[in-house]
C-alpha cells in the first residue's frame, strides 16, 4: 500500500468527491476519536457491564465465569469482548442496541 501525505490525501478526496457520483468512503479511526465525541471507551463500558453482571448473576456463577473466561478484574478493558458477551448473552439484540444508542 502506498502512503501519501495528509495534504495529498485532502486533495485526492476532494477531487474524488467532486468528480465522481455515488462514491462511498469508509474511514477507520481510533478509539480516541470516539472518546472525544462523548462515546464511552471500551474500558468504561467493560467496567459498567461488569458491574451489571454482578447484579444479574449469583456470586457462584460469576466466580465460575471469571475463572473460565480468565477475567482479570484489575484489567477489565482487556476482557471487553468476554464481558460484552456475558452481559448480553440473554438478549444479543439489546447489546447491539446499547452500542447504537451510545454512539448516537
Amino acid at each position: 500500500m502506498k502512503k501519501i501525505s495528509l495534504h495529498t490525501f485532502k486533495h485526492t478526496l476532494r477531487d474524488t468527491h467532486t468528480n465522481t457520483e455515488n462514491r462511498r468512503f469508509c474511514f477507520v479511526i481510533g478509539a480516541g476519536a470516539s472518546y472525544k465525541s462523548g462515546i464511552p471507551t471500551g474500558g468504561e463500558l467493560a467496567k459498567e457491564w461488569f458491574d451489571e453482571i454482578k447484579e444479574r448473576y449469583s456470586e457462584e456463577e460469576i466466580d465460575l465465569w471469571i475463572k473460565e473466561a480468565r477475567i482479570d478484574k484489575q484489567d477489565l478493558a482487556a476482557h471487553y469482548g468476554s464481558i460484552y458477551r456475558k452481559r448480553f448473552e440473554s438478549d444479543k439484540t439489546s447489546g447491539y442496541e446499547f452500542l447504537v444508542k451510545a454512539m448516537q
